[in-house]
């Protein structure tokens, strides 16, 4: 079966031209002056790009139905030109071993329309089959936050678990935060960015490089909000540790003045933070200090998002929305190339 999109603007060698794309058994085969096919897109006045990863999402299912599955998530992402899609392993049950991430890719396989792949929780006590399995990436929640993962001491984790594998971490430090939890009133309208603040990122970042650092892994710092983790990272980087990191479109366009106007519907872990954090992750984007952009998408009911804040779920819808406000951003040249 070969398909051929053609009279597209395909990026080839730094800049768009008009030409043709003949693929063959989902593979690109041919790009050029090529006419025949079994079917044929005309793609005139339109841009030929690939589909694109978003490698931090919270699709629903599995008991939280009501607020999406993986049907309606995978349409949502599809719609915007995301094409695959790494999804979080806090799930109701969480994904900790190798059993429960095949049971749970074998019912995902059943529903989603574009291309997922799955973390595993990880935590000291599964270090070893994550090893035996050679699985390529992992989930370390260095920090309180949905479901019951968190992992305060790493460096165990850091020393047995194999160099080769990726660990992408959440990045919050729980002292600081139960700090912050006796120093302010939860009246407060910017509570949460209070008890999660700079210092509660920055100073696991921090941690977590050093043991990256220390013991050679790969790191990887997801959800970035704060201008101080993304200075760490530059820095690491300069040193040769093998970190990277991303931020997600709520940090590059929204900050904590949100509570004045929506309140606890603006709860997101990480916290917003400041507008002065949210100017400077723009320049650590430009600067490639920020490797990517992930959407975080964790959508919740509106009845949910309108409770108390102790009751109110932290986290944004996000799949449907992350590029077309990343393409905006270009148009508006906030992004440099």
């Amino acid at each position: 079966m070969t398909l051929l999109i053609k009279n597209g603007k395909v990026f080839l060698k730094n800049v768009f031209v008009k030409t043709n794309i003949l693929i063959e058994d989902s593979n690109i085969k041919e790009i050029g002056p090529i006419n025949n096919a079994d079917e044929i897109i005309d793609a005139s006045g339109k841009y030929v790009v690939p589909g694109l990863i978003d490698m931090h999402v919270h699709f629903r299912d599995f008991g939280q139905e009501y607020k999406e599955d993986w049907v309606s998530a995978s349409k949502a992402a599809a719609s915007s030109g995301i094409t695959t899609v790494f999804d979080m392993p806090n799930n109701k049950i969480p994904i900790t071993t190798k059993r429960l991430l095949d049971e749970k890719a074998k019912i995902v396989s059943a529903k989603s329309l574009i291309n997922f792949r799955l973390y595993i929780s990880m935590n000291k006590f599964n270090v070893d089959e994550i090893n035996e399995n050679k699985l390529k990436f992992v989930k370390l929640y260095y920090g309180e936050t949905t479901g019951n993962n968190k992992v305060d001491d790493a460096e165990d984790i850091f020393k047995r678990v194999s160099k080769e594998i990726a660990i992408v971490v959440h990045a919050e430090d729980n002292n600081v935060m139960d700090e912050n939890k006796r120093k302010y009133s939860i009246n407060d309208k910017k509570y949460h960015s209070l008890v999660r603040d700079n210092k509660a990122e920055y100073k696991a970042v921090m941690d977590l490089i050093g043991l990256a650092e220390k013991y050679g892994n790969r790191l990887h710092i997801t959800h970035i909000s704060c201008k101080e983790s993304a200075e760490l990272i530059k820095k690491a980087k300069k040193r040769g540790v093998k970190v990277t990191g991303d931020t997600c479109p709520h940090y590059l366009f929204l900050d904590d003045s949100l509570y004045d106007k929506i309140g606890n519907k603006a709860k997101v872990n990480p916290a917003l933070k400041s507008k002065n954090d949210k100017e400077a992750l723009w320049k650590f984007l430009n600067d490639g200090t920020i490797d990517c952009i992930c959407s975080d998408h964790a959508p919740h009911t509106l009845e949910e998002k309108n409770r108390s804040y102790n009751e109110c779920p932290s986290g944004f819808p996000g799949a449907e929305t992350t590029i077309p406000l990343m393409l905006t951003a270009v148009n508006e040249d906030k992004i440099k190339f």
